[in-house]
Parts: structure tokens; sequence; C-alpha cells
């Protein structure tokens, strides 16, 4: 058979968020007890491109998991949410991510305790390199820079769009650097244009950073404020859709697909920005990062429905 590949290729996070909703926040040796618990697949990259497969889209997913219970839970969602996955490395006896998210019920606080797989790096050789070379758009994050760089390189290699979630960050500031000079498209977090340049005013560092790279987009999302492109020098604000969220768990990684989902399609960036909003906002009225990713009718129908800012 013709060998068929996805539009989008995602490198980077993918993990299990085991989401604990407590009545209190337990002192250190004490115990709280667990109101309710929930367990959602979460993680950057990976969380984007799942995303732009239930609008439409057609991806593939490119970092190793264990083989561990939570390793084939993981893997067998992104099969049945249609995500490409015969070239993701499954590593026996390697435990896979997870994030015990504490939810104090009485503050509506979140603390998070974080496991980060310990994986070799990925070995892109030529079934990897074919893959990604055949991509109209690699997504990466920076959960492991040496795995991003890489797969970046081969992205300009061959001139696929090249698009960068800058949410983590690595302690490293000249590797967070060199990944986003390589991006086309760089859509950051609040922290990143700080993490990279020290500046804490976020408009003053979103300047200073948007004057080095070579991104023809880049945006930062502000959660329920909305967003603020760059643009020449210049930073114009977007709205966010008014809305009562439910959970704001993976309303970027949803943003994130969407916009990936509008560059396949050719939306206008003004256009893009209202759409990827209107799948953010949906994305928050359901618990964990992937219960309320919309589809494109879905979408249009909440665009129609709710002024945008």
């Amino acid at each position: 058979t013709m060998q068929t590949y996805p539009e989008i290729v995602a490198v980077g996070h993918l993990c299990m968020d085991k989401l604990h909703i407590c009545e209190r926040m337990p002192q250190e040796n004490t115990s709280a007890h667990i109101l309710s618990y929930t367990q959602q697949p979460g993680g950057t990259a990976c969380q984007a491109a799942v995303a732009a497969c239930r609008l439409g889209a057609t991806a593939g997913y490119l970092s190793p998991l264990g083989d561990d219970e939570v390793g084939r839970s993981l893997y067998e969602g992104c099969v049945e949410e249609g995500l490409d996955m015969s070239l993701c490395r499954v590593d026996p006896g390697v435990v896979t991510h997870f994030t015990n998210v504490i939810v104090n019920a009485q503050r509506n606080t979140r603390t998070f305790l974080s496991y980060h797989g310990k994986f070799a790096p990925i070995n892109f050789g030529e079934a990897e390199r074919d893959y990604i070379s055949h991509a109209k758009i690699l997504h990466l994050d920076n959960t492991r820079n040496d795995n991003a760089l890489a797969a970046a390189r081969i992205a300009k290699e061959h001139h696929v769009l090249v698009s960068l979630d800058g949410s983590s960050t690595d302690p490293d500031i000249r590797r967070n650097w060199e990944l986003a000079e390589l991006a086309d498209v760089v859509i950051a977090g609040e922290k990143f244009p700080w993490k990279l340049t020290g500046i804490e005013d976020r408009r003053a560092a979103m300047l200073e950073v948007g004057k080095r790279l070579h991104a023809k987009i880049f945006l930062m999302t502000v959660g329920g404020s909305g967003c603020i492109l760059y643009s020449n020098g210049t930073l114009i604000d977007y709205p966010a859709y008014k809305i009562a969220p439910v959970d704001t768990t993976g309303a970027g990684d949803a943003f994130h697909g969407a916009f990936l989902f509008g560059l396949l399609h050719g939306f206008d960036l003004d256009y893009n920005i209202r759409f990827s909003s209107a799948v953010g906002a949906l994305s928050c009225m359901a618990v964990g990062g992937r219960a309320g990713l919309p589809d494109h009718a879905q979408t249009l129908r909440f665009m129609q429905e709710h002024p945008f800012g």
C-alpha cells in the first residue's frame, strides 16, 4: 500500500493527568480526602495534534512512550482520536510521563506533581526523516529541546512549516532561543518572553523577542484576556470569548491545534485567531484537556452564537 503521511507531525509532550479534587491541600505528614478523581491525557504538543484531528486535520505523533499501563492507555487514546502512531516508539521498562494535579476545592488552586519519563533521545532515522519531510506542519514544544531541535532542522531542510508552542522552557536560555529562531509560527504562553529575556513586563518582553525571531507569526496567549499579536514592532490585542469556564486545562493546546488547522486551510490571520479562540473557549466547557475539544461544526456554531470580545 502507498504510505499516507499526516499533514501535521507533533514532537513533544504527552502525559497522563491524574486529577485529584481534594477537600483541602494537606500539610506534610497529614492526609486529606479526595472528593473525586479523574484521569485524562494531557501534554502540550500531542493535545494540539488531537485538537487539530477533531477539527478534521490529519496528524501523527512522534515521541516515545513506556510499555506500562499509562503508556498503553495514552497510545490507545491517541489511536481512538485518529492520530497516526506508526512511528511512536514504545520503550520497555520506562515509566511513562504522568502528572498528579491536586485541586484544592476550597480555594480552587492547582498544584502539579510531574514525573517526566526518562527516555533516550529520539533517533531520527530514515523513516522519521521521511515522515517529517512529507508533513505540511511540524508542531513542537520545548519539553525536550534535543528532540525538538533535531526535528526542526529536518523540517527546515525540507521546507516544512515549523510551529512552536512556547510554554515550558529549557534551563539553558540559549537553547530556547535556538529553537524559537527556527520556528515559522510561535504561539507562546505569558511566561515565555519573560523567561527568554529576563524582562518582567510581558509586553516589553514580547517586543524584545519579536525583534529577534524569524517567525512569520508570533502570538502570545493570555488566557481569559485573549491573545496578543506581534506585528512589525507593534503589539495588537485580540479579545477572548466571554464564557463561564468549567476547567481551563489545555485551552492553550486547543488554541494551537485550531491555529494549525487554520493554517492548513489558508484562513486569514484575523479569522484564524477568532476561530482558534473559539476552540480554546469550547475546550474550557469540560473537565480536563481533551474532553471538551470541539469539531469543526460545533466551532462554527459557537462563533455564530457568541460575539467575539
